[in-house]
């Protein structure tokens, strides 16, 4: 059997986590795991990220003790982490939140709004062909 793909998904509104849950978890080719939001310490979050190896982290951009830019940085900073594709997700639209998205490093981002639509799930699994991991329905 192929390797499972691996989600870290870092989210503090349960609606939009049992939204994605539920989405990975039907697709039994994912190993999801989800948290309420990242340790607050650097070098507990490389440990984490480090440890699962993810093939892709999704994570919300404002969230307390440590948001997504400084998740990003520290994760883009790392030469053993720096590779992992980051998913960022919040209501963020100015031209100047854009360009702080950008500047972080995060690689794709959706509006809140755009998440649950079929957009994000098409983009995820572009994302897998891209990267010439394996996805089966």
């Amino acid at each position: 059997m192929p390797e499972k793909i691996k989600i870290i998904h870092f989210e503090d509104e349960d609606s939009i986590l049992n939204f994605y849950g539920q989405f990975f978890r039907d697709h039994d080719r994912f190993e999801y795991k989800h948290y309420y939001k990242p340790p607050a310490g650097k070098y507990e979050l490389l440990e984490l990220i480090i440890l699962e190896n993810p093939h892709l982290i999704i994570t919300r951009i404002i969230m307390s003790e440590m948001n997504g830019f400084e998740l990003t940085g520290i994760l883009k900073s790392d030469d053993r982490t720096k590779h992992i594709t980051i998913f960022g997700l919040d209501n963020l639209y100015q031209p100047e939140d854009l360009a702080r998205i950008q500047e972080a490093g995060i690689d794709r981002y959706y509006v809140c709004t755009d998440c649950a639509s079929s957009t994000f799930h098409t983009d995820v699994i572009q994302f897998f062909d891209e990267n010439n991991l394996p996805y089966y329905q």
